[in-house]
């Protein structure tokens, strides 16, 4: 067994008391076979020039053999080993009895030596360092772990001793600078005040949204507290958030993705250096379901015009915060892209949008939006908006073929709209009822055959082209009319406008004053008339339509029937240059200046005519 050392006491003395002590104990023991040893000092180092007593305790009552590092001593054959050291006397230590070897003793004799109250405290203690030695000393420097930490007059004392105290301390002793002695090295060992602290939650890591949690600080402290109190902090990651006395932390309203995350508690002992961390717990919040997401556009209708702004708007009835909302575009077939991700935007709010500058018709197609939470673990779209780009409609044609009572009209357009409704027009009224936009794709022409023969289709046709960008303003029409053959001896009549009607009789007017010496002609409001190379003598509709110089943006051109004998014609200056038999060729060019046109006036093209 260790019996403590008092500095105070003569070394002498407290040897005296060791074997007394062993003596009794060994009388009233029955001991063992095996020898024991034991040193009368609770170290195994001890000054130079003190007094040590060895113990070997055993039930042999044969006489005892000392070694020292294997080495047999010529000590008494007793039990009990009483010398006044050395450094010599430094070794390895053992007895035995009839070959029976104890335990060894590691003996070190040091002319400085550091002793502590305690090698094992606990936090809050206080523990003091002794620095030992029989010399004359001016003064003493304390160390610990290589580093310096006071000089005084032997004696090193610390309270509230903490976690940050564990280390290896020794000191060295100053004679006459720079004589020194340095005794060895001890290790303080510090224990936990709180054996454990941890923390709990409540009802569980895993949480709901818009729920409760409690969070509760379990210590357990290796000592009674007595007067003192404990204090615990708890904390969100490195963020504090309470310090109380009382060891819960509620939290009444759960916020997805501010309450989530980790969380710890630390307790503490005030007005002492006592601290414990526990350890840290992942709370995680559960997301409400994501329910009612629907994409706005504005316009509302989702009718945009070419080079306009469209808004795209984003919400959603039911969810935590925040959230991801996308936005996506399937386009149409002849953009050459099935879909595209347009933008994604993270918002606290229940709503969000997107704004598209300067639309074009490639960006007509289905839009819709999604709205997720940063995981993406859940997914929720809206249904998908059309989105209609609305371009003018540009290049409209109307071309015309026959064969014998049948007019085939041919309605086509250049413009790259591909929402286009192409309607045919009779006198005014619409042949048939145009689809409504925006519809399925409509092909860029459009036939109309018409039987000539019947009377009922006699009459003005016009084809319109048109989208809804501003529907009626961007329509272009050309006119084609269908007349009655009025026999083989007069010549056909057609119905033409009266400002284009005035135009022809002044032109007409000015070509006859002019070249009066020409054949006179009886019909003089016959309107410009362009001879053909190799033209049927039969009866049948005969007609030409051209535009031929940039300047020029009518050309209305006239057949005259019955026309019995081969004719042959060329312009040169509005002169007749042949005639023939009972008919006439002749040919008037009315001219105009070439307007500009703004895009949503109504233009309308060319009069043709069909006899039959």
């Amino acid at each position: 067994m260790d019996y403590p050392i008092v500095l105070q006491l003569n070394a002498q003395c407290v040897c005296f008391l060791t074997v007394l002590l062993v003596f009794i104990s060994n009388f009233f023991s029955e001991g063992g076979y095996l020898p024991t040893l034991s040193i009368c000092s609770n170290r195994t180092e001890v000054l130079k020039d003190e007094h040590v007593l060895l113990q070997c305790r055993t039930s042999c009552s044969k006489s005892i053999l000392w070694t020292k590092d294997n080495i047999n001593l010529r000590y008494p054959q007793t039990k009990q080993l009483l010398m006044k050291t050395s450094e010599k006397d430094s070794g390895l230590y053992q007895c035995q009895c009839e070959n029976q070897k104890s335990n060894t003793v590691d003996l070190k004799v040091k002319e400085v030596i550091i002793e502590v109250t305690s090698q094992t405290v606990t936090e809050g203690d206080t523990v003091t360092f002794y620095c030992l030695t029989k010399r004359n000393i001016y003064y003493y420097d304390f160390y610990k772990d290589q580093r310096f930490m006071i000089r005084n007059n032997g004696e090193m004392t610390l309270n509230n001793v903490a976690k940050t105290h564990e280390g290896e301390y020794y000191c060295v002793s100053y004679q006459k600078y720079p004589l020194s002695l340095s005794s060895s090295k001890i290790h303080l060992r510090v224990s936990d005040f709180f054996q454990s602290v941890t923390l709990s939650p409540h009802p569980g890591s895993s949480v709901s949204d818009t729920s409760s949690l409690s969070l509760l600080c379990d210590s357990h402290p290796s000592s009674p507290l007595g007067q003192a109190e404990i204090l615990y902090s708890f904390y969100h990651g490195s963020q504090i958030q309470a310090i109380t006395h009382q060891p819960w932390y509620n939290i009444s309203h759960v916020q997805y993705s501010v309450t989530g995350g980790k969380y710890h508690c630390v307790a503490s002992i005030e007005k002492k250096n006592i601290k414990k961390e526990s350890n840290a717990v992942n709370i995680h919040v559960q997301a409400l379901p994501l329910s009612g997401v629907a994409l706005q556009t504005w316009p509302r209708d989702g009718r945009v015009s070419e080079g306009s702004e469209l808004v795209l708007g984003c919400s959603v009835d039911t969810s935590s915060s925040p959230m991801w909302f996308s936005w996506y575009r399937s386009r149409n077939k002849w953009s050459g892209f099935e879909s595209g991700n347009l933008a994604r935007r993270k918002s606290h709010e229940r709503t969000a949008q997107i704004v598209l500058t300067v639309m074009n018709e490639t960006d007509s197609g289905n839009y819709n939006c999604l709205v997720s939470y940063e995981d993406e673990m859940e997914v929720v779209p809206s249904q998908y908006v059309n989105i209609s780009v609305l371009v003018s409609v540009t290049g409209v044609n109307l071309s015309i073929s026959t064969s014998n009572h049948n007019t085939t009209l041919l309605c086509s357009a250049e413009s790259l709209s591909r929402y286009l409704v192409i309607s045919w027009i009779k006198d005014g009224a619409p042949l048939s009822t145009p689809p409504s936009l925006p519809s399925a794709y409509v092909t860029e022409q459009e036939k109309l055959h018409i039987d000539t023969s019947q009377s009922e289709t006699h009459g003005t046709y016009w084809c319109s082209v048109h989208n809804e960008m501003l529907p009626g303003n961007c329509s272009w029409s050309n006119t084609v009319q269908v007349f009655a053959h009025p026999g083989a001896t007069h010549t056909a009549y057609c119905v033409i406008p009266l400002s284009l009607l005035a135009l022809i009789s002044i032109g007409f007017f000015v070509f006859w004053k002019k070249h009066s010496h020409s054949k006179e002609i009886s019909h003089s409001h016959v309107p410009q008339v362009i001879q053909e190379e190799n033209r049927r003598d039969s009866l049948g509709p005969t007609l030409h339509y051209n535009v031929q110089q940039d300047d020029i943006v009518e050309e209305v051109h006239y057949a005259a029937v019955n026309i019995t004998q081969k004719n042959r014609g060329r312009r040169d200056g509005g002169k007749i240059e042949e005639t023939s038999g009972d008919s006439a060729v002749i040919y008037s060019t009315i001219t105009h200046p070439k307007p500009s046109f703004n895009r949503l006036d109504p233009l309308y093209s060319n009069t043709k005519s069909v006899f039959n």
